[in-house]
């Protein structure tokens, strides 16, 4: 199921890296001790409510519509904002080998992969290294207003109008006027100094602070 644990069998914090030339392999075999493996499985384990999420979007826009208290203002301002739809799960970079599960997230044009002692950033045949130490992650709720479909999983907390009046009611004047549903998605943004910094939503609210917790504890 989607919350099964991700187990390996792994007992020294060792990395066997090497590269096979003839079949353009990279392999990258990991024995780790027991102490790394609790504080690895619980960045896994907290990756697991986000892969079983119904809907995942990758925001492309820098646009932050966590406040929407001016309704007249922020009505139909989600259309602005540029999402495309992902899948969050496990996999690994073309031509990469390993024996472990790793978690990865498409962000644009690129896909952030989050092996064990560091996460690979690959652009087609470009790939980029961020240390742990150096990645930083924040989390919220974020209320959204809804044109499309509504996740099964998602809360509804309110509606507003495609087009408003100036007292906030629906504006008349267009036909096709319809309400919109305001969604409240867990919103989780990945940056460090070197660059990286990209936002994802979840259908699902309050995601995020167990994997914020889990990788502040890891160290490899």
């Amino acid at each position: 199921g989607c919350f099964d644990a991700y187990v390996f069998s792994i007992i020294l914090p060792v990395l066997f890296f090497f590269i096979d030339k003839k079949r353009k392999s990279i392999y990258m075999i990991y024995d780790i001790d027991d102490e790394v493996e609790k504080k690895l499985q619980k960045i896994y384990d907290a990756f697991s409510p986000i892969i079983c999420a119904n809907k995942k979007w990758h925001l492309a826009s820098n646009a932050d519509l966590n406040s929407l208290n001016d309704i007249k203002r922020n009505a139909g301002a989600s259309s602005l904002v540029k999402r495309n739809s992902i899948s969050i799960d496990n996999g690994i970079p073309k031509y990469f080998i390993t024996n472990v599960s790793v978690p990865k997230i498409p962000v644009g044009k690129q896909t952030l992969y989050f092996f064990p002692e560091r996460i690979l950033v690959v652009e087609k045949k470009q790939v980029g290294t961020i240390n742990y130490s150096d990645l930083k992650i924040e989390y919220y709720n974020s209320r959204f207003i809804e044109s499309g479909f509504v996740p099964s999983d998602s809360e509804v907390i309110d509606h507003t109008w495609k087009y408003v009046n100036k007292k906030g009611g629906p504006d008349k004047r267009f036909k096709d006027n319809v309400q919109l549903p305001i969604v409240l998605y867990s919103c989780i943004r990945f940056y460090s100094d070197s660059g990286l910094n990209e936002k994802i939503n979840v259908s699902r609210k309050d995601l995020g602070i167990e994997l914020v917790n889990a990788l502040k504890n890891y160290q490899m």
